[in-house]
């Protein structure tokens, strides 16, 4: 039953296109009773009338104990990029310029610019809250060849902003001499 509903659970990630770690959850318990039952099986294991199996599955125990500390340290050293590994790295210098406009008074429209050559495109930052006309930041994306006159004219009232993410990110106050 078990490796049957770890079988089907491992079928079932390869069905969708994208995959998460988180994913893989419903595996997990059955992995870790089957992990189970093999150690309880070596246990049994005999060289000749030698019990070798009783030191090999306390040894496993006694490695997966010891690699613990390991890990915690390496999340104190460098608890940014723990997480950047998993889910994407964690775009702080996004959130530090949101936090900077939601100390300002005022409504504010930013303006993103991306460097057409250096950007990464897994470090997106125009997104926004599900109602945007009411937020009190909007993001919005600078599209080269595309007059900007139309999104200004929606969001008037607005303080506007430039940021280039991809230098070294900070608010700019956009006025139209700013255009690329």
């Amino acid at each position: 039953l078990l490796i049957t509903c770890f079988a089907l659970s491992f079928v079932g990630l390869f069905i969708v296109t994208w995959t998460n770690p988180h994913y893989a959850a419903p595996i997990m318990p059955a992995l870790l009773a089957i992990l189970v039952q093999l150690i309880r099986h070596m246990r049994q294991w005999k060289i000749g009338t030698r019990p070798v199996g009783i030191g090999l599955s306390r040894a496993i125990v006694v490695l997966a104990l010891a690699v613990t500390p390991i890990y915690f340290v390496q999340v104190i050293q460098n608890p940014y990029t723990f997480y950047g590994l998993w889910w994407g790295q964690i775009n702080w210098d996004r959130a530090h310029i949101a936090d900077q406009l939601a100390a300002m008074p005022g409504q504010h429209l930013v303006i993103v610019r991306y460097s057409p050559n250096l950007h990464n495109i897994n470090n997106e930052w125009v997104y926004n809250a599900a109602d945007i006309d009411s937020s009190k930041v909007v993001w919005a994306r600078d599209i080269s060849g595309v007059d900007p006159k139309p999104l200004l004219d929606y969001f008037a009232g607005r303080t506007v902003w430039i940021v280039e993410p991809d230098a070294a990110p900070h608010l700019i106050p956009y006025s139209p001499s700013l255009q690329p």
